[in-house]
C-alpha cells in the first residue's frame, strides 16, 4: 500500500506493517517518515533497534542474520536498512 506523507501519521496508529520502504525525492519528508515509523515502533513495544547500511560489499547474509536474534532484553526489534544508493545489487535484490 502506497501512503502520502501526510497519512502517515494515521497509519501508525494501527499495529505496524511488517515492512515500510521509505523513499523519495525530498531528503526532509523522508527523514520525518522515518522518525515517525521509529517513533510508533516504539510506542508499541520495540525496544531494540538495529541499523544496517548497504554499500559496496555488504554481506546480506547479516540482515538475514539478524531478523532472528535478540538481544538479552529486547522483545522486538526494528531492523532499519538503509540503501544510499537506493540499488540493493544483484545478491540483495
Amino acid at each position: 500500500m502506497n501512503l502520502a506523507p501526510e497519512r502517515l501519521a494515521g497509519a501508525l496508529e494501527k499495529p505496524l506493517a511488517g515492512l515500510y520502504v521509505v523513499h523519495g525525492d525530498a531528503p526532509l519528508l523522508v527523514l520525518e517518515a522515518g522518525d515517525a515509523i521509529r517513533a510508533a515502533a516504539r510506542r508499541q513495544g520495540f525496544d531494540e533497534r538495529e541499523i544496517l547500511i548497504s554499500g559496496p560489499g555488504f554481506d546480506w547474509q547479516t540482515l538475514f542474520a539478524s531478523t532472528g536474534t535478540l538481544s538479552l532484553f529486547g522483545s522486538r526489534k526494528l531492523l532499519d536498512l538503509r540503501i544510499p544508493n537506493g540499488k540493493p545489487g544483484k545478491d540483495g535484490g
